[in-house]
């Protein structure tokens, strides 16, 4: 197989992932959990849909957690990188390169909301299996200046 279809079979797998994630109901952790935010889990494919046309390679694992995160992971041999969302549109990521000391840092992407924007997050939403016609604010978010992932992820490539 050659190179480019694996990450094309990686980052469709990582679709039908983030759609069993969106299809989560109440108690799917069998300890109560709530479903994951749908505004949260847009954020995180506004995040990947970036990262993937910056022809970055899919991440090994996209992890939903009982408190309502979700965890991003990118692994090999000689590296390990996480973005831990807590909150649509910011992350925290820690990245490990061999034996040096692990580096933490934070990342907000922007909102793909915008007047007459043609893909609105409701849309991503829908693609993702919800109905649901969610908004952002830019103002309540603090994304004045956004500071976009590629800025600051560790190209892994």
């Amino acid at each position: 197989m050659t190179s480019e279809r694996k990450r094309y079979d990686d980052w469709k797998q990582l679709e039908r992932i983030l759609k069993e994630i969106a299809a989560l109901r109440k108690g799917w952790d069998d300890a109560g959990a709530e479903p994951i935010d749908m505004v949260l889990l847009t954020s995180v494919y506004d995040l990947l849909v970036q990262i993937r046309t910056e022809d970055q390679p899919a991440p090994t694992r996209v992890i939903p957690s009982p408190d309502g995160s979700i965890l991003v992971e990118w692994s090999g041999e000689g590296y390990y990188q996480e973005i831990e969302i807590q909150a649509p549109f910011h992350g925290d990521v820690m990245t490990q390169l061999g034996a040096s000391p692990a580096e933490h840092t934070e990342i907000s992407w922007p909102c793909s909301i915008q007047q007459g924007n043609s893909d609105p997050v409701w849309s991503r939403v829908y693609y993702l299996g919800k109905v649901d016609h969610g908004t952002c604010d830019r103002d309540t978010q603090g994304f004045q200046e956004p500071i976009y992932p590629a800025e600051r992820i560790t190209r892994l490539a």
